[in-house]
C-alpha cells in the first residue's frame, strides 16, 4: 500500500522500493522552492530589485540572494502591452484664465 506521507512502499510484492509523490498544485517537479515562495519572492524582487530584494526577504524569513532575485525577475514571462487604443482629450476652462481640465477618455473601452 503506497503512501503519500512516507518515501518507502509498504507491499512487499511491489518492486519499486522508493517513490516520490507529485503535488503539482503545490511544487514544479524538480524544484526546490514551493510556487507560493516563488511567487513571492517575485513580488519583492520585482519591487525591490536583488540587495534591497534580499534584505527584506532575510527579514520575512525567506532566506535568499540578491542573484537569485534578479534570475527571478529574468525569467518572468514579459507581458505584451496593449496594442493601439484610441484616446480623446477635451480641454476646458473653468473660469477664463485662471483654472483648466483636461479629460483624457478611452474611446474603444468607453464610446
Amino acid at each position: 500500500m503506497l503512501h503519500w506521507y512516507c518515501d518507502l512502499c509498504c507491499n512487499a510484492r511491489c518492486p519499486q522500493r522508493i517513490f516520490t509523490g507529485r503535488f503539482p498544485d503545490f511544487v514544479d517537479p524538480f524544484q526546490r522552492r514551493t510556487k507560493r515562495l516563488s511567487q513571492a519572492l517575485e513580488s519583492i524582487a520585482f519591487a525591490l530589485g536583488g540587495p534591497g530584494g534580499s534584505r527584506l526577504s532575510h527579514k520575512l524569513h525567506m532566506v535568499t540572494s540578491g542573484d537569485t532575485l534578479l534570475r527571478l525577475v529574468r525569467q518572468a514571462p514579459i507581458q505584451v502591452p496593449m496594442v493601439g487604443c484610441i484616446v480623446g482629450i477635451d480641454d476646458s476652462a473653468y473660469c477664463r484664465g485662471q483654472r483648466y481640465g483636461t479629460l483624457v477618455c478611452d474611446l474603444v473601452k468607453h464610446p
